[in-house]
């Protein structure tokens, strides 16, 4: 798929890092600050297959074939160790926040994901210290 992450087409790489801020980023604070603007202006059900598991699947899944494709090569999945921390990271803020507010009652489903997603942080953290 990504075999080799050194040779890029500059202006095409450029041109979707500023999509990804604008869209993944724009729709992210979205889902974020104000889930309800997707349904009313998308029409988007709430918490719905395509919303939840189908997004968290492709993107674990995107994770794993990224890492795949990146055997062998460190370097090159060490950039994908980052963001996954990064994204896990922030993952586990908003389940602490959400938790604090009373949004999140503890439950042994929540709480495993919870501690998945922490181990992957802290050992990105560790290894990209």
């Amino acid at each position: 798929m990504f075999k080799n992450i050194d040779s890029y087409n500059e202006s095409i790489l450029s041109f979707m890092q500023k999509f990804t801020i604008a869209g993944a980023g724009g729709f992210g604070l979205i889902h974020l600050l104000m889930p309800g603007l997707l349904g009313d202006l998308l029409g988007a059900p709430e918490n719905s297959l395509m919303l939840g598991d189908m997004f968290v699947a492709s993107v674990f899944l995107a994770f794993a074939i990224a890492a795949v494709c990146t055997l062998g090569s460190l370097k090159s999945y060490a950039t994908i160790a980052a963001f996954q921390g990064t994204y896990k990271g922030l993952w586990c803020l908003f389940f602490i926040v959400h938790f604090g507010m009373g949004n999140i009652d503890i439950s042994l489903f929540n709480s495993v994901y919870f501690a998945i997603m922490a181990t992957f942080v802290v050992g990105d953290y560790l290894a990209l210290k």
